[in-house]
């Protein structure tokens, strides 16, 4: 295909050439970015698929020298396989046979052959030469020769090097001609050229994109003719078909296989159901397979001029750029075109509709359209053939389409033959009227009707870095729809992500990707339990960008300037409208060189250009300053020149993400910029406060065409901080959530000259510290200058939670008369008490034998988990005579230290012992107590677990045990 944009390149880098040498042979430099040149090469059973290489820092040159087992039979025919990414390639190839590091004109095989983006089959013949290696060349020039010298190369194109040895013509040399003919949906009949003396050949028929495993084919060894059709094939399908001589007729005295007879294989009448959603499409003027385009025609006469025709490809209802087919209707007498779908059996099951959704636009945005006066838009059916035609639904002047989409029903009861196929007509009558349409077309389907439609015009937006909201037309009843999506080219699964099972309309997709296309697939959920659901429909969207840190600098290198965005309506302070494209264009700064600004031209009237930076975070609180160089030259010049009469260039900045503009500053008609350009510095203090700003350049001419005509370029524009901004901190903290915790943070926000150095009392060199427990901590920040400050922060939390609780043990065995009598102090009052055995009270009662756990949770929502454990017989406080009070805290601990408090009314001797679970005593203390007694345990040494602290009265020979847990 023409690339548009090739005539400029080439210019940029003027026609011609540039050329080094390494190794003394000669290796041109050239472009093949675009596809150009050679993808595939192949010679007898060497085979190589490349890319656009640049081998030793050369672009558009490859050596595959150390490739081996490429072999041309002395002075004997032979086939190359050859195929590029980009139409319009002649390709030459050379043998230096006198190894003199040098290609001659009697040196070529090859010349200038025909090559574009479908496989095809070259005869050469191998040089009569002394047995040995050689350097082969294969050289593709697009549109152009490239025979002329194998050391001179055009713009585009490639060249890649090869090592081929010369070896005795084969005992059976290989066929050559491969070619298909008579090729029909299921068969084509294969022909090639023996080139010795074989009266048996082997075929082997491989589906392109599958690796031949070089043994025939069932049913195609030693065939005795050199026209063989093979049958059994698909329709639609691309095939390479390889041919061998076989000279004795047993798999053993064999030829190299040939280059492949390449072809597809013709369209059959399709069966139904059947669905098209105009995804894969072969190119953009190119109805997919099996569908034809036409030129002509009226719906009395029927389809004319098939092959070319107005229908092409677009994103449904100009929402991106693929996905959908359309016509544009905006002349007159000018467009009858034509977009036939292949045959489609309806004889099997039925009754049949038709299906498809529909949507009338504005040229080239998403408003609502209305046809020209005597515009005509059909859907048509034919079931002879094409013979004749019979509307099946029309739009005129008269109707209102929603330009998002419209799903289109058409009962099909009256057709039920073998052969029926539609079409989409589009006319823009006789009449030139002012409208300017986009009709589009997408999903159409051939089927039974559904118990469960599907929904349509699923679209995206409101779309972020991280999310995006999808919204859709339901065309029944369903009120829950499922959702599955990914990026772009995962393999759906049938099933909806997890959390995207009856959803509403619209949904909100959460955790997204920045700057990542997204496939999305909704299907109505009838039932709402899966068993009733309709067909997958699908859209893409893209998230936007992620916000960029400061320091900020674009030099717009290049020709496209990732996350940047144009628009061409509306003015600041307003919001721009229509974000699409502009007439902001890469170019050299001042009218110097091509690239490395942004520039625009200024001439006629009515435009409003924007280009909209990405959002920049400012959120650290420092001082920022905007930089930038402009330049205003006379149109293709490095000349001076004044603005039109009302011309405007202006510099904008947003703090609510586009929707309202702050003009920094205006440049007018009065204002004399030097055409080598200025350099402008913007402090941005008033915008301290917003985390993220976003900038913008409008261009717009005016109401009043001038006759100057002027160039406005912008580049380097730097977001950084301002060094003359004052020297200050201020602090943000967050303290501790609950007592006992660690998880209070610190939080600087710094202005001044960078860089800045932070010293924390704790050791910290960062300018947030996180991890924090109550206490105060210091900071020591010295700025780019090497002034210092000093701020102290000090971080406060609750008081710890603490319980403990008076224990009254069961009775005796089997008894339910225990109680837990539990007080609690510190953290947030009033506390939620929530037991282990249900119950929300503060203390329990009527309980049996068995261990009671407490989850307790204050008003800030902290929370202590306390356990106890109710006894059976005689171990209990109220054996323990004149006991007062006892406490054991913190239980549950997380410390190393634990307390335990009694308060007795008669003097007592005293062991307390802790126990594991088995009994086994791991401390013991005893002492006398006349009143108050305080003891402490150290639990370091002891792993997390249960515990028993048992307390004995060694004077009344009483005890009771308390249950302790260490966490």
């Amino acid at each position: 295909m023409l690339n548009p944009i090739r005539p400029f390149i080439a210019f940029l880098f003027i026609l011609g050439f540039s050329s080094y040498s390494f190794s003394q042979y000669c290796t041109p430099t050239t472009d093949c970015t675009l596809g150009d040149g050679i993808r595939e090469f192949g010679i007898g059973n060497f085979y190589n698929a490349s890319g656009c290489e640049a081998d030793m820092g050369v672009a558009g040159y490859a050596d595959f020298t150390a490739l081996t087992g490429l072999e041309l039979g002395q002075g004997s025919p032979s086939s190359v396989f050859l195929r590029s990414d980009y139409a319009d390639q002649q390709v030459s190839i050379w043998v230096d046979t006198d190894n003199s590091s040098s290609f001659e004109a009697g040196e070529i095989i090859l010349t200038d052959f025909p090559l574009g983006v479908d496989p095809l089959s070259a005869e050469i013949i191998g040089p009569d030469v002394a047995l040995g290696n050689y350097r082969l060349r294969v050289k593709a020039t697009w549109n152009e020769p490239s025979s002329m010298d194998a050391c001179i190369q055009g713009t585009y194109g490639e060249i890649e090097d090869y090592t081929v040895s010369i070896v005795p013509p084969p005992s059976c040399p290989a066929p050559s001609g491969a070619s298909a003919q008579g090729i029909t949906a299921n068969e084509a009949t294969i022909m090639w050229t023996e080139n010795g003396s074989a009266t048996f050949w082997d075929l082997e028929i491989v589906e392109e994109g599958s690796v031949p495993t070089g043994q025939p084919s069932a049913g195609y060894d030693n065939v005795s003719s050199t026209s063989t059709m093979v049958s059994g094939l698909n329709p639609v399908t691309n095939y390479n078909v390889f041919v061998r001589a076989d000279c004795a007729g047993d798999n053993m005295d064999v030829s190299v296989w040939s280059s492949p007879a390449s072809f597809k294989t013709e369209c059959s009448i399709f069966p139904s159901p059947f669905y098209e959603n105009f995804n894969d499409i072969p190119a953009f003027d190119t109805p997919p397979d099996c569908w034809t385009i036409y030129d002509s025609g009226d719906p009395g006469s029927g389809p004319m001029e098939p092959g070319s025709g107005s229908w092409f490809e677009d994103g449904f209802a100009n929402i991106d750029f693929a996905g959908s087919y359309k016509i544009n209707l905006y002349l007159g007498d000018v467009m009858s075109d034509w977009l036939v779908s292949p045959g489609i059996d309806l004889t099997s099951g039925g009754p049949y509709q038709a299906e498809f959704d529909f949507s009338i636009t504005q040229f080239g945005n998403s408003a609502a359209g209305v046809l020209g006066s005597d515009d005509l838009v059909a859907f048509l059916a034919s079931s002879d053939n094409g013979v004749s035609w019979q509307i099946l639904k029309s739009w005129t002047n008269a109707d209102n389409v929603d330009p998002l989409g419209e799903k289109i029903i058409i009962d099909l009861t009256a057709f039920s033959g073998t052969n029926t196929s539609f079409a989409f007509y589009g006319s823009d009558g006789t009449v030139d009227d002012d409208e300017d349409n986009d009709i589009f077309v997408d999903n159409f389907i051939v089927r039974e009707p559904p118990s469960c439609i599907e929904v349509s015009a699923i679209s995206g937006f409101n779309i972020s870095d991280v999310s995006a909201q999808v919204g859709w037309t339901e065309n029944g009843t369903a009120s829950l729809w499922d959702v599955e999506f990914g990026p772009t080219g995962f393999n759906p699964t049938g099933s909806p992500n997890p959390g995207y099972d009856n959803v509403s309309n619209p949904v909100t997709l959460s955790g997204l990707n920045p700057t990542t296309t997204y496939d999305v697939y909704v299907r109505a959920d009838c039932s709402g339990n899966d068993t009733d659901n309709s067909l997958w429909i699908s859209t893409s969207f893209t998230t936007g960008c992620a916000s960029y840190p400061t320091p900020f600098i674009e030099e717009f290198d290049g020709f496209a300037w990732a996350c940047w965005q144009e628009a061409i309506e509306g003015a600041p302070p307003g919001p721009p409208g229509n974000i699409t494209f502009s007439g902001w264009f890469s170019d050299g700064f001042g009218g110097v060189g091509y690239e490395g600004a942004a520039g625009t031209n200024l001439f006629g009237s009515g435009d409003n250009d924007w280009l909209i930076s990405p959002r920049i975070d400012v959120s650290d609180g420092n001082h920022y300053q905007a930089e930038l160089d402009f330049s205003i030259t006379a149109a293709f010049s490095q000349d001076s020149c004044n603005l039109g009469t009302d011309d405007r260039i202006s510099f904008s900045v947003s703090t609510d993400n586009m929707q309202n503009w702050t003009v920094l500053y205006v440049w007018r008609k009065d204002e004399l910029v030097d055409p080598a350009g200025q350099h402008y510095i913007f402090p941005l203090v008033d915008f301290l406060g917003n985390p993220e700003l976003v900038f913008s350049f409008h261009a717009t001419n005016g109401d009043f065409e001038d006759l100057d005509e002027c160039d406005v370029y912008f580049d380097n524009l730097e977001i950084v901080p301002d060094p003359n901004a004052p020297f200050s901190v201020t602090p943000n903290s967050n303290h501790v959530s609950c007592g006992g915790a660690d998880d209070g943070s610190i939080s600087l926000m710094v202005t001044g000259p960078v860089p800045f150095s932070f010293l924390w009392s704790n050791g910290e060199t960062t300018q947030t510290i996180s991890g924090l427990s109550p206490g105060n901590y210091m900071c020591t920040i010295t700025d780019g200058a090497g002034m210092t400050e000093e701020v102290s922060i000090n971080i406060t939390g609750p008081p710890e939670i603490t319980s403990s609780s008076v224990v009254t043990n069961a009775s005796a065995m089997g008894a339910n008369d225990g109680s837990i009598d539990l007080s609690v102090v510190g953290g947030s009052p009033p506390y939620i008490y929530l037991w282990s055995n249900g119950v929300t009270t503060e203390d329990l009662e009527n309980l049996v034998a068995g261990d009671y756990c407490a989850t307790i949770t204050d008003a800030e929502g902290c929370e202590l988990e306390y356990c106890e454990e109710i006894m059976e017989g005689d171990v209990g406080t109220e054996e323990l005579t004149n006991l007062d009070f006892i406490q054991l805290s913190p239980n549950p601990t997380r410390n190393e230290i634990v307390n335990l408090q009694m308060r007795c009314s008669s003097p007592k001797r005293i062991r307390v012992s802790l126990l594991d679970v088995f009994g086994k005593r791991l401390l013991e203390k005893s002492f006398s107590a006349s009143n108050d007694l305080l003891t402490r345990f150290d639990l370091s040494n002891f792993a997390s677990g249960l515990y028993y602290v048992q307390i004995m009265d060694e004077i009344n020979n009483q005890s009771m045990t308390r249950k302790l847990v260490k966490q």
